[in-house]
């Protein structure tokens, strides 16, 4: 009886650890599964299902990089670690590798579109543009004329793209005019008639030219002009003196203007040419019917009252209204 208490004790020792280790595969079984999920199988995925898919599942999206993939989409997953089926605890990262597309595509045609929806595409699709030529052209302006690579040839990424844009109609081309002896706002008038664009007017002191008018011009008279080019008008401004009478009301004054009625705001301008240059000394939109005041600053010079772009009124003589009482 006694010989037999130590096989008995082996036997009560190994149920109790069969016992033990059973109770522990238990609890880790019913206590640690719910710490751990399956990594799901991600590969072809979209990002955004990939997202959702992964915060459903309490693991956290890390994307490792990109890389181009002949079949896969772009912004799909090529690759993912862990991989699919492995256990994994909660609140782990999954780390993914998306998709770029493929290493080539097929250039599409962009002849008749918009030189910035192709900036915007060429860019978006990994190419390069390198070089943009600007031709005289019916089409409108930044319409894309002609292009290279030609469709629907395939290029690789980061290819250069060549781009032939049309600048428009060509200016019609004349002969500059003689402004000289025109008091500035009939020789501006002038200009506008013709086409042109006057981007400054300098005042002169010759006492040997009449006061008031054109004494020089660029370009000058004779020269070859393209239609909305710029020039530039010289006016003689003589200083006066003790013993001459200048014509005309010194000190700051002001002036008033009604915007014409309409629908659209107008856009007011009021230059001065003071220091040989144009300052702005009001630049605003303005609404329909309203009245407007400015005061003129007590400079030497000529002021121009421009609406959209257009002179409407020019001279300090025409705008001084009044004085202001001192």
């Amino acid at each position: 009886m006694i010989k037999k208490l130590p096989r008995l004790l082996i036997y009560i020792v190994i149920f109790f650890v069969v016992m033990g280790g059973s109770a522990y595969l238990s609890l880790r079984f019913l206590f640690g599964s719910a710490d751990t999920v399956t990594a799901p199988d991600l590969v072809g995925k979209d990002v955004v299902y990939v997202l959702q898919t992964l915060s459903a599942m309490g693991l956290n999206t890390k994307v490792a990089g990109m890389r181009y993939h002949p079949t896969i989409p772009e912004n799909s997953v090529v690759s993912q670690d862990p991989e699919p089926g492995r256990e994994i605890k909660k609140d782990r990262d999954v780390r993914i590798i998306l998709s770029s597309g493929p290493e080539t595509l097929s250039m599409p045609s962009l002849v008749g579109s918009d030189l910035r929806r192709a900036r915007i595409w060429i860019e978006d699709n990994g190419l390069n543009l390198a070089w943009i030529t600007r031709v005289y052209d019916d089409a409108l302006p930044d319409t894309i004329l002609a292009q290279e690579p030609l469709p629907p040839d395939s290029v690789a990424r980061g290819a250069e793209v060549r781009l032939l844009v049309s600048q428009g109609k060509r200016p019609k081309a004349m002969i500059m005019p003689d402004f000289s002896g025109l008091n500035p706002e009939d020789a501006m008038l002038l200009a506008e008639r013709w086409g042109f664009k006057v981007n400054d007017v300098r005042a002169v002191n010759k006492v040997d030219q009449p006061p008031g008018v054109v004494v020089d011009q660029y370009p000058a008279m004779g020269y070859r002009i393209l239609e909305g080019q710029g020039i530039e008008l010289t006016v003689n401004r003589p200083k006066p003196n003790d013993n001459q009478s200048i014509g005309r009301s010194q000190g700051p004054g002001f002036v008033s203007f009604r915007v014409p009625p309409g629908f659209l705001k107008s856009h007011m301008e009021l230059k001065v040419s003071v220091g040989g240059g144009l300052q702005v000394l009001y630049d605003e939109y303005v609404s329909p019917g309203t009245r407007l005041w400015f005061l003129l600053p007590d400079k030497d010079g000529e002021f121009f009252l421009y609406r959209d772009g257009r002179i409407i009124k020019q001279s300090r003589e025409i705008f001084f209204y009044g004085r202001l009482k001192k």
